[in-house]
């Protein structure tokens, strides 16, 4: 039974819930921030930034710095979710009976991901010129991963 609801809770993580809440910095804006999106409110309006979008912006060089950095390791962190929560929607008995600990790295990993990413953008204290940073969905991953590696009887 927990096998399906683990995949369910990783598909929400994955596509809907937001990861991250920040404030842009000199209360120029604020965002929330999932896997894939970005959703901003600032004096230019609303805006709804896609992975694709950031990926192009990179790639074009519009991002630079701390910035390109950040989307970096965010892009490489949703990647991981996706892997892992593909892998638990494809062949969760196969993979789960074979490498039980390994869904908790790639977890942790993500995690650190969305966490390095924000430190990447707002300083080591999430605080900073750029703004303010909550990465909540980095930290409660890295949980989540954590006690599936510690505990991977409880999720198989």
């Amino acid at each position: 039974m927990i096998k399906p609801i683990l995949a369910g809770v990783l598909l929400v993580i994955c596509f809907v819930i937001p990861l991250h809440v920040y404030s842009i910095g000199g209360d120029q804006g604020i965002g929330i921030q999932g896997s894939f999106y970005r959703y901003q409110v600032t004096g230019y309006g609303p805006m709804m930034i896609t992975m694709t979008q950031d990926i192009s912006y990179v790639t074009s060089g519009v991002y630079s710095g701390r910035t390109a950095l950040s989307i970096v390791f965010w892009v490489t962190g949703s990647i991981s979710l996706v892997i892992i929560t593909l892998i638990h929607l494809i062949r969760p008995d196969c993979f789960n009976n074979y490498y039980p600990q390994l869904s908790g790295f790639l977890l942790i990993g993500a995690g650190i991901l969305f966490v390095v990413s924000c430190i990447a953008q707002f300083g080591p204290f999430l605080n900073g010129s750029a703004g303010i940073s909550v990465p909540f969905g980095g930290f409660a991953l890295l949980l989540l991963g954590i006690g599936m590696t510690i505990y991977p009887s409880l999720f198989t």
